[in-house]
C-alpha cells in the first residue's frame, strides 16, 4: 500500500512539474511530458546512486559530526517506487508522442 501511494504521488508530481514546464514555455503539455519524464529519471537515478555527489556529500557530513568513516559499497544503484514511477511517466509519454506525432516520424 506505501509503495501505491510513493507510485502515485511520484506520477502527479512529475505531471505538475510538466505542467509547470509546459506553461513557463507556453508550448503543448504532450511536447514537454518526454522531456520532462527524461529529467525526472535522470535525477531520481542520479541521487540513488552511490557515487553521486549528493551521496558523497551525506557521507562526509555523518563523518564530520560522528567521526567515523562510513563504509561505502562499490557503485550501486538502489532502484525505488519512486524511479519506477518516474520511468513509468517517461515510456508512457513516449508512446503517447510517437502515437501522436505518428506522421512526422515515418
Amino acid at each position: 500500500m506505501k509503495n501505491a501511494i510513493i507510485f502515485i504521488i511520484t506520477l502527479v508530481a512529475v505531471a505538475l512539474a510538466n505542467l509547470a514546464v509546459a506553461s513557463v514555455f507556453h508550448i503543448s503539455f504532450l511536447d514537454a511530458s518526454f522531456l520532462v519524464g527524461l529529467f525526472a529519471v535522470v535525477i531520481l537515478y542520479y541521487v540513488n546512486s552511490s557515487s553521486s555527489p549528493f551521496t558523497k556529500s551525506i557521507n562526509a557530513d555523518i563523518q564530520g559530526e560522528t567521526g567515523t568513516k562510513v563504509k561505502t559499497e562499490s557503485r550501486y544503484f538502489k532502484k525505488g517506487v519512486s524511479f519506477f514511477a518516474a520511468l513509468f511517466y517517461l515510456i508512457g509519454a513516449a508512446v503517447i508522442t510517437l502515437i501522436v506525432y505518428w506522421d512526422l516520424f515515418f
